[in-house]
C-alpha cells in the first residue's frame, strides 16, 4: 500500500487531454485540458488505460513537488472507479511490465516547437513535449542542458531512439539542439571509475 492516504490529499479535477509516455512507451501520466501535468507511476500503465481515455473527466489525488507545476498522483478517479498506486511492482508484475515495455525503438529525428517541459515524480525535469505532440525524454542529469531550450519555447531538433505508440511518439533523446549544426549530446560521458 502507498504510505499516503489519498482521501487526505488535495484533489485536482479536470479532463484528460492526452497521455504522457516514458522512454519505454508506458504511460506515466497525462496532461489535463487546463495544462496541468499529472504524473502517474508507469507500473499503473495497464490499469490507467482501462480507467480513462483522453476526453474523460478525472479527479486526481496527489502531492505537489516544490518547484514544478505538476501533481504526482497517488490515486486517479473517474465517476465510478478509483485507481490507487499500491507501490512499485514486484515479482510477476515486474516481469509483465518489462514485457509491456516496447522494445522496438528505432533511430528517429523530430523537429518542432517546444510546448512545455515534463517532470518526474519529484518535480525533476525529465522531458519535454512538442506542440505537435512528440515527447522527448532524457535523464535528470541532462536537465541543465535542456532547460534553457524549453524556457525559450524554441524550435528544436530531437534525435534518439524513438517509439511510435497508439498514445503518441516518444524519443529517448541522445541529441538535442536548436538546429542540426548545434546538436548537443545528452549521452553521459563514459565514467573513468565506479567510485561516487
Amino acid at each position: 500500500m502507498h504510505w499516503l492516504d489519498p482521501d487526505y490529499l488535495p484533489r485536482t479535477a479536470g479532463t484528460v487531454q492526452r497521455f504522457l509516455l516514458n522512454p519505454d512507451g508506458l504511460i506515466d501520466g497525462f496532461l489535463l485540458q487546463d495544462g496541468q501535468e499529472i504524473h502517474v507511476p508507469p507500473h499503473l500503465d495497464r490499469q490507467l488505460r482501462q480507467l480513462c481515455r483522453p476526453g474523460d473527466a478525472v479527479t486526481v489525488r496527489g502531492v505537489r513537488p516544490r518547484g514544478a507545476d505538476m501533481v504526482a498522483a497517488v490515486a486517479v478517479e473517474t465517476a465510478d472507479q478509483r485507481l490507487l498506486d499500491g507501490g512499485p511492482p514486484e515479482g510477476d508484475e515486474k516481469k509483465r511490465l518489462k514485457a509491456d515495455a516496447e522494445k522496438r525503438g528505432s533511430k528517429m529525428e523530430v523537429e518542432g516547437r517546444i510546448s512545455r517541459g515534463l517532470h518526474g515524480p519529484k518535480g525533476e525535469l525529465r522531458g519535454l513535449i512538442l506542440e505537435s505532440g512528440e515527447i522527448g525524454r532524457f535523464p535528470a542529469k541532462a536537465a541543465a542542458l535542456v532547460r534553457p531550450l524549453i524556457e525559450a519555447g524554441a524550435t528544436i531538433i530531437m534525435r534518439g531512439e524513438g517509439l511510435a505508440t497508439a498514445e503518441g511518439t516518444v524519443v529517448k533523446l541522445s541529441e538535442i539542439g536548436p538546429s542540426r549544426t548545434e546538436l548537443q549530446s545528452l549521452k553521459a560521458p563514459p565514467k573513468a571509475d565506479h567510485h561516487h
